[in-house]
């Protein structure tokens, strides 16, 4: 007897003590052979409400308690001799007592006294049929196993409802460990997989303990209506349809499942049938050219392996079961099973996607596409989802078949093309997923995109994209929703004019936007190899775990877009941080060739300065100030991201503004010393309080001599006028431009546009 097992006697002593004499008795039986000590013991059980289908208690019930030699780690065990309480919830092989639902379930700090409790709560809901209330899911039937045998996966759900039956085949897919059950095939079906099996559904139950022997199991199928010659011709054709001789399978459902709701399910079970039994089987089915003598002969051999097989042990698998109407999805609650179902165009698989992939694939989207055009490299092996075997392989093709062998049940496909190209090449095609993630970091897809963007944002539902910095410290991402006026390049130009002028988040406006951030990348290969960021295969799956579950717990609405940025929280003095950004809607207009967003902040600075005027002078003077943002020039997008009232030196009049110069290089190198070389000088605006917001001579001359006098290659300003027409507020959008003509002369053009003061600003 172990130190352990000596403690659990003293505990069930004081059981004893602390109960009324006569309630609890108990008397060491015998050490069993496994060291387990057995120990029998008398309960009184008192009086106790019943119900209709209880159990019912003598008035002293006695027990046997096995108590393992590893005990308290192992629980131990509770069982009677009689057969009273067989075909009960929660009593297995007529004699064992279920009082805990798993290992888990046993509290090794509970000891004796904890056992005789859940043993008491055991015959109180007995008593009263309770074992199985119908808020919670049926306990399975029973059934003993040939562990000898390949388990069975169970995929699809039920061809039928509980209490239907249904007579069909199984397609059976047979691996190294485990036989897969992919799919359910009607019995008119012409073509047949290579390996099936018979499959049959009864509309009854069976008991709680599955038959041991055949001639029990036959009595339960003659129960429900199915004699010897039927079953024999199921046994027979399920032979004739063997393709090994390795035996053959039933496939048998019952209706003997529940899941938490209450509705009544399918229970699933495996009997496997030993090849020498199998090829007997099938010679016994008749045949329509068969002579008298010959069906005799079959006959007698049907009656003769219906006899064998009705003394023969029942050999039933083991069956994991993966069908959606029995399983409860272990992540179900969590952030990442918005994936459930979904569709994903997932563009880039390297670092970042590779994971990303796996992650989402385990989530079971509906289906999966993977882009990339690049292939994996023998370095690439040290952080990205690949093995030595995909070494030369297509890395999307090379994703595909390691995300084939983590899920059934998503189609997965790969496209060995360029990201941006794939994306173009059809734009219909986009509305087909419900989301498209950009794992490149690749500012040049980024910015091809956005050059497309007015075709491509009306046939996406949803978009989301995140990097990782050159240290694997932090991580910045967006998303956007359909419609959205601009694209992932320039929801990134939000995301990083915010953090870096709020100055709260220097960290990691460093680490994504300073002048030197190249400086901590790699080439990882020698020669012309693409630059790199440092980081363990470590980091790359926590940051991309942690994007994925805060971009999907920010994804975007229709038209809205959204930002995040976080910190690895690990091996750093910085403080951990998580910021999430909605950004305000960007208001849009083409001016010619180019399109000016303009930021909501700039009409508040506009409208600021312009109360402000009045209060000084008056509402009829014109007043103005500078704008702050980007041109560029290649996709030909003027970004105003802020706006600045008059320069000191500025004069206001009723009838004209001059705009000063007082203070604004420095403003300009300082506005650009923030953003990271994002927002700087871009032009000027002013107000006609009076008039419509059209440009006059003196506008137009004035802007020439203002590019013509910038001293840089980019010799490009914008103007916006603030008027009036007929009592509505509007905009005059006019960008120019200098275009050198000569060596002395420059050749000045511009566009103009008018827009809708927005509401709400004034």
């Amino acid at each position: 007897m172990t130190i352990s097992q000596d403690t659990a006697i003293s505990e069930l002593k004081q059981i004893r003590r602390f109960t009324r004499k006569g309630h609890f008795e108990f008397e060491i039986e015998r050490l069993a052979d496994d060291k387990a000590l057995i120990i029998r013991f008398q309960l009184r059980i008192g009086l106790l409400q019943t119900q209709n289908g209880g159990l019912k208690f003598c008035e002293v019930e006695e027990f046997l308690l096995r108590i393992p030699a590893d005990y308290p780690f192992v629980y131990p065990e509770v069982c009677v001799a009689h057969k009273r309480f067989a075909g009960f919830p929660h009593v297995t092989w007529a004699h064992w007592i279920c009082l805990y639902q798993s290992r888990s379930d046993w509290n090794p700090y509970d000891g004796m006294f904890g056992l005789v409790d859940r043993l008491c709560i055991w015959i109180e809901r007995a008593a009263i049929n309770n074992m199985d209330p119908m808020e919670g899911p049926l306990e399975p039937p029973h059934a003993s196993q040939n562990q000898q045998l390949l388990p069975f996966v169970i995929r699809p759900n039920a061809p039928v409802n509980a209490g239907e039956f249904w007579f069909g085949l199984a397609a059976l897919e047979v691996r190294d460990s485990y036989v897969d059950l992919v799919n359910w095939i009607a019995p008119e079906v012409g073509t047949l997989p290579e390996k099936v099996a018979l499959a049959v559904f009864l509309p009854c139950s069976m008991p709680i303990e599955f038959p041991t022997r055949g001639k029990s199991l036959f009595a339960e199928f003659e129960r429900q209506g199915i004699l010897k010659d039927e079953i024999l011709r199921w046994l027979g054709l399920n032979a004739k349809l063997a393709s090994d001789k390795e035996g053959t399978y039933l496939i048998l459902g019952t209706p003997m499942r529940r899941n938490e709701n209450g509705q009544l399910l399918q229970h699933i079970s495996v009997w496997h049938i030993e090849a020498e039994q199998t090829e007997g089987l099938g010679l016994q089915v008749s045949d329509e050219k068969d002579t008298h003598e010959l069906a005799e002969l079959r006959t007698k051999l049907g009656d003769s392996i219906y006899e064998m097989l009705s003394a023969a042990k029942v050999s039933w698998c083991r069956v994991l079961e993966d069908r959606s109407e029995i399983l409860v999805r272990r992540d179900r609650s969590s952030n990442l099973h918005w994936f459930f179902g979904k569709r994903v165009l997932l563009v880039g698989c390297g670092a970042i996607g590779s994971w990303s992939a796996e992650i989402i694939i385990r989530a079971q989207p509906r289906s999966i596409k993977l882009v990339d055009n690049s292939i994996v490299k023998p370095g690439v092996l040290v952080r990205q989802n690949f093995s030595q075997s995909d070494i030369g392989m297509n890395k999307a093709k090379a994703l595909m078949k390691r995300l084939k062998s983590v899920s059934t049940k998503t189609d997965i496909e790969a496209a060995d093309v360029e990201g941006f190209n794939f994306i173009m090449s059809d734009l219909s095609q986009l509305l087909d997923y419900d989301i498209i993630i950009d794992c490149t970091a690749s500012n040049i897809f980024q910015m091809r995109l956005e050059s497309a963007w007015p075709a491509i944002r009306a046939n996406i539902k949803s978009l989301l994209s995140f990097a990782i910095d050159a240290d694997a410290q932090h991580v910045i991402g967006v998303s956007i929703g359909k419609l959205h006026l601009g694209g992932i390049y320039d929801t990134y130009k939000q995301l990083k004019y915010i953090l870096c002028s709020d100055g709260r988040r220097n960290n990691i406006a460093n680490s994504f936007y300073a002048a030197d951030v190249r400086n901590h990348l790699f080439q990882p290969e020698p020669g012309c190899s693409e630059p790199t960021f440092s980081g363990s295969c470590g980091d790359i799956q926590a940051l991309t775990a942690a994007a994925l579950n805060i971009g999907i717990s920010t994804l975007a609405l229709p038209n809205t877009a959204r930002g995040f940025a976080f910190s690895r929280h690990l091996n750093s003095d910085e403080q951990p941080f998580l910021e999430t950004i909605d950004f305000p809607p960007a208001f849009e207009q083409l001016t010619g060739h180019l399109t000016v967003r303009i930021l909501p902040k700039v009409f508040t600075e506009v409208a600021t300065a312009i109360k402000e005027n009045a209060s000084l002078r008056s509402p009829d003077h014109e007043t103005g100030g500078l704008l702050w943002g980007q041109w560029d020039h290649i996709l030909g997008i003027i970004w105003i991201l802020d706006a600045s009232g008059p320069p000191t030196d500025s004069k206001h009049d009723a009838l004209h503004f001059q705009c000063g110069i007082l203070g604004t290089v420095e403003e300009h190198r300082s506005r650009i010393s923030q953003s990271k070389g994002l927002s700087g000088f871009i032009g000027h605006w002013h107000t006609h309080p009076n008039s419509v917001s059209e440009q006059s001579s003196i506008d137009q001359l004035s802007m020439a001599n203002l590019i013509t006098a910038i001293d840089e290659n980019q010799k490009r300003a914008i103007m916006l006028i603030f008027g009036k027409d007929a009592g509505q507020h509007t905009i005059g959008i006019y960008p120019y431009e200098s275009l050198i003509a000569t060596d002395s002369i420059d050749w000045v053009v511009n566009a103009s546009a008018q827009m809708q003061f927005p509401a709400g600003f004034l």
